[in-house]
């Protein structure tokens, strides 16, 4: 069984993902398929970005939840076809309290 609370955003409401992933300039973009307070599954905007992604990598992540930015740092834990699945590294209380806050309104609405 599953430690965290796992949500799935709907569709007429995504949790849009920017991720910066060195040595590659310009930010790589998706839609989170699943989150909880430690992971998200996110599916890239195009396929081919998959091939820059390697897994074991840390790399810089946004996320945009009811138009509020929350930063943190990921580590790759494995790549699917078009598909990531991130581990939230270093998180602050900021990135915390918003991701908390949706996956409580997600389950409780």
């Amino acid at each position: 069984p599953r430690k965290f609370v796992r949500v799935s955003p709907p569709a007429d409401d995504p949790i849009h993902v920017s991720m910066v992933i060195p040595p590659h300039v310009g930010a790589f973009h998706g839609k989170v398929l699943d989150i909880s307070v430690v992971s998200t599954a996110v599916k890239l905007e195009k396929p081919e970005w998959a091939e820059f992604v390697e897994e074991k990598n840390v790399i810089e992540v946004e996320l945009k939840i009811n138009a509020i930015p929350y930063k943190t740092k990921a580590e790759v834990f494995k790549v699917i076809d078009d598909k990531v699945i991130l581990n939230f590294k270093n998180k602050d209380l900021n990135f915390d309290e918003g991701i908390t806050n949706y996956i409580f309104a997600k389950v409780n609405y």
